[in-house]
């Protein structure tokens, strides 16, 4: 008796949850598994089971594992956008770049794991644009197109790598490697001459 009793109350459970389960809370349950467990862990049977619901249950808000990481790529890539979004507010020229390396750097270093998964999804399949990235501040100095471009280029292929690595453990010596970011950051910026 017990145990059929423990059966019922688990099955509605599980009923009730399914009636609140949404895309949203898909995403958001998997982002905080990722964090927790890994990117590759991520499985079907391990979401559900996190969010109490059966897997059948999350297929009728996603095709399969692939669409549902790759919404999960797109939500990390919006998530780190905003906090450059928000460190960059007010900010123009080099005060701006500085910022908005922080912000990445700060974003890779909270969220280790969604942030490696941005760089899964390409440009096309709503990546990150490595040019919208500067676009706002580029103008605050006197490049010709190419010029940005190039800039643009090996700031980001700078900033990006740095984090990698550091990430990824490769930087265990001595030095500290918030002077050691700061002090590739500036050596960027001492290429540009602003127009103010």
């Amino acid at each position: 008796m017990f145990a059929y009793t423990v059966y019922e109350h688990r099955s509605y459970k599980e009923k009730q949850m399914q009636k609140k389960v949404s895309k949203e809370l898909i995403i958001h349950g998997a982002t905080e598994l990722i964090e927790e467990e890994g990117y590759g862990n991520l499985t079907i049977h391990a979401l559900a089971y996190r969010l109490g619901v059966k897997p059948s249950t999350l297929y009728n808000h996603m095709k399969n594992i692939d669409d549902l990481k790759k919404a999960i790529r797109i939500c990390a890539l919006e998530k780190m956008q905003a906090e450059i979004a928000e460190e960059t507010k007010g900010k123009s020229g080099k005060e701006a770049l500085i910022a908005l390396a922080n912000a990445i750097r700060s974003f890779a270093k909270e969220n280790t794991e969604l942030y490696k998964s941005i760089f899964n999804v390409t440009p096309n399949e709503g990546g990150i644009e490595l040019t919208s990235l500067l676009d706002t501040n580029i103008p605050d100095f006197n490049l010709t197109k190419d010029e940005a471009i190039h800039f643009t280029r090996a700031f980001c292929s700078a900033v990006f790598g740095f984090i990698m690595l550091e990430t990824s453990g490769y930087f265990r010596e001595y030095a500290n490697t918030d002077n050691s970011f700061v002090t590739m950051v500036a050596l960027l910026l001492s290429s540009l001459n602003s127009r103010s």
